[in-house]
C-alpha cells in the first residue's frame, strides 16, 4: 500500500474505505431518521454515557436528515420513530442529569420524537447477590 505524504493514494485499499465512510454515515442517518423505533443501549461510565454513543449522535444529527430549521431558527424534528428507548446500567446509583435527559432533549427538542422512555438497571454492583433480579426487572420493563 502506498501512502504519500501521511494522505492515501487512490489505489491504495485504506483511501477507498475512507472514500466511501460518508456514503455508509449517509446510509446510517437516514436508517436512524425513517426507523420507526429506536433502542440505544449503554452503560452508565462516569456520570454519562460512553464517548463512543456521542460520536455515533453527533454523527447521525444532520440538518435535512433527521431535522431542519424552522422559520424561527427551531429544531423541527424530522425522524419518523413514534419512540425511543433508552437501555442502561450503573454499577452504582443511577443519575439521569448527563445521560438519559441528553437522549430525551435530543429526541424531543430535535428528531421530533415525542414517546421517549428510559429503562435502568442500577446498583448492579452494590449487592452483586441482587444483580440478578434487578437485571429480570429491566428486562420485564422493556418488554411491556
Amino acid at each position: 500500500m502506498t501512502a504519500v505524504r501521511g494522505r492515501f493514494s487512490r489505489s491504495d485499499a485504506r483511501w477507498r474505505i475512507k472514500a466511501n465512510d460518508s456514503v455508509y454515515q449517509q446510509l446510517r442517518q437516514k436508517q436512524f431518521a425513517a426507523s420507526e423505533r429506536i433502542v440505544i443501549a449503554a452503560p452508565f461510565w462516569d456520570g454519562s454515557f460512553s464517548a463512543v454513543l456521542k460520536l455515533y449522535l453527533e454523527n447521525i444529527y444532520v440538518t435535512g436528515i433527521v431535522s431542519r430549521y424552522g422559520s424561527d431558527g427551531i429544531p423541527i424534528g424530522m425522524c419518523k420513530a413514534n419512540e425511543l428507548i433508552y437501555v442502561t446500567t450503573a454499577g452504582g446509583p443511577y443519575t439521569r442529569d448527563y445521560s438519559f435527559n441528553y437522549i430525551k432533549a435530543l429526541a424531543t427538542n430535535c428528531f421530533g420524537i415525542e414517546a421517549v422512555r428510559l429503562i435502568m438497571a442500577e446498583n448492579l454492583d452494590v449487592d452483586p447477590a441482587k444483580a440478578g433480579s434487578i437485571l429480570s426487572e429491566a428486562i420485564r420493563n422493556l418488554t411491556e
